[in-house]
C-alpha cells in the first residue's frame, strides 16, 4: 500500500507492514520534550485526550497507552499518497504528521487536511518510525545513516553515519540524548543537539527492535534472539539472555519493574528487570512479531496465529484471547476501554479490553 491513510482513531500500526492508520483527533499545539513525554506516558489513563503521539509506542518505556478517548465509529478522513510502501508508524507533533517509507523520503503532512508541507530526501529506505523530541525529527535510514531534522522547516540539523546494513530501529530520546540500534550490529548513544556519539554497544546482532528506557536502563531485543540491558550513561552490559529463538523483532515495554517482550519462538516473555531472570513465559500458536502493550496488569500482545491475547502480567495466565481472522503483525494501543490493533485480514479493530470481544472493524484500503 502506498497511501498513508488518516482515520478518526488511528496510529496504530505494525512493523514490518504496508500499511499505516493514523490519529489525527487527539493533537495538541504544543511540543513535548523527555520530561513532557514522562509526565504524559504517567497519565495516560486518567487524561480525557492524549497530546500527541511523539514515537513509536508514544513514550520510552514503550507501554503503548494513551487515555480515555474511545472511537465509536471510524472513517476515513483523508490519505495522502507516499510513492511507496510503508512499513513503519508515524510520528504525531505539532499537527504534523511524520512518516517515511520505501520511496526514501520523511514526509511533514498536515494532520487536519492531509497536505505536505515539506519532505526531505535520503539514500535509502526508511523502514523505522521517527521520534519528534524538543522540535527536532530523528531518525534512521538504510543508506547507513542517521539524522536529525528541524520539525517545522525539514532543514538538515545533523547527520551521523553508520556501519553498513542502515538503521531499522525507532529511536528513543531521554534527557538530551538518542538511543537506538543498527544493522550495523551496534546499539548507538548519539547527543540530540550535536549528533556527537556518546557511545555505542556491539549487541552481536542486528537490531529490528526499538530501544526501551527505564530509569537508567535500556532493554533492546536483536535478530539473533538475544535481550539486552544496557547503562544508559556509558552502555555497558547490566545482563543478557539469549532464547532459541530465529529472532525477536518486537520492542520490549517495562512495567514494575518487569521487562515484557515477544519472540519469533512463539512465546511472550517476562523477566526481571534487575537481573534478567525469568518471572513466566506463555507459547501462542505462531510466531510473534507485536510488541506488547502492559496496562493495569495485563499484557496485551498480537500473533501470527491470528489471535490477540489477554495475559496477566504477574504470572501470564490468560485472560482471554480473541481471533482477528488474520496474522496480528500490529502493536496494540490502549485506551481506558477497548484496544485498537491492525489485523492482516485488511482491517483496523476496536476490542473491548475486559472480554476480547471485537466492538467493531474498519477495511482499509
Amino acid at each position: 500500500m502506498k497511501n498513508l491513510l488518516a482515520t478518526s482513531f488511528g496510529a496504530l500500526t505494525y512493523r514490518p507492514s504496508v500499511t499505516v492508520l493514523l490519529a489525527i483527533t487527539f493533537l495538541c499545539l504544543g511540543t513535548l520534550n523527555a520530561q513532557d513525554k514522562k509526565e504524559m506516558a504517567e497519565k495516560a489513563l486518567t487524561d480525557k485526550t492524549i497530546k500527541a503521539w511523539p514515537q513509536f509506542r508514544i513514550s520510552d518505556d514503550n507501554l503503548g497507552s494513551f487515555g480515555k478517548t474511545e472511537i465509536q465509529s471510524p472513517k476515513v478522513l483523508w490519505k495522502y499518497p507516499t510513492g511507496d510502501v510503508i512499513e513503519s508508524s508515524a510520528a504525531v507533533m505539532d499537527g504534523l504528521v511524520f512518516i517515511g517509507g520505501h520511496a526514501k523520503k520523511m514526509h511533514a503532512i498536515d494532520a487536519a487536511t492531509g497536505e505536505l508541507k515539506w519532505k526531505f530526501e535520503v539514500g535509502g529506505w526508511v523502514r523505522a518510525s521517527p521520534s519528534v523530541v524538543d522540535g527536532t525529527v530523528y531518525f534512521g535510514a538504510d543508506d547507513n545513516k542517521f539524522y536529525a531534522l528541524d520539525a517545522k522547516t525539514g532543514e538538515k540539523k545533523w547527520d551521523f553515519p553508520l556501519g553498513e546494513g542502515g538503521e531499522q530501529s525507532s529511536p528513543a530520546i531521554v534527557d538530551g540524548v538518542v538511543y537506538f540500534g543498527a544493522f550495523d550490529n551496534f546499539v548507538y548513544a548519539l547527543d540530540a543537539k550535536t549528533g556527537k556519539q556518546k557511545w555505542k554497544f556491539d549487541a552481536r546482532a542486528s537490531m529490528l527492535s526499538s530501544p526501551c528506557v527505564n530509569d537508567s536502563n535500556l532493554f533492546i531485543s536483536t535478530y539473533d534472539g538475544e535481550i539486552f540491558c544496557l547503562d544508559i550513561n556509558n552502555g555497558k552490559e547490566r545482563w543478557s539472555k539469549k532464547f532459541g529463538a530465529k529472532a525477536m523483532f518486537s520492542s520490549p515495554a517495562v512495567a514494575n519493574g518487569v521487562v515484557f517482550f515477544t519472540s519469533y519462538d512463539f512465546h511472550v516473555y517476562a523477566l526481571k528487570a534487575d537481573d534478567g531472570a525469568e518471572v513466566w513465559k506463555y507459547k501462542t500458536g505462531n510466531a510473534i512479531f507485536s510488541s506488547p502493550a502492559v496496562v493495569d496488569g495485563l499484557v496485551y500482545v498480537g500473533s501470527n496465529d491470528n489471535h490477540l491475547y489477554a495475559l496477566q502480567a504477574n504470572d501470564g495466565t490468560l485472560k482471554w484471547k480473541s481471533d482477528l481472522q488474520g496474522a496480528v503483525f500490529s502493536s496494540p494501543s490502549v485506551t481506558e476501554k477497548s484496544l485498537y490493533v491492525g489485523s492482516s485480514d485488511g482491517h483496523l479493530y476496536a476490542v473491548d479490553r475486559s472480554n476480547g470481544e471485537i466492538r467493531w472493524k474498519q477495511l482499509v484500503k
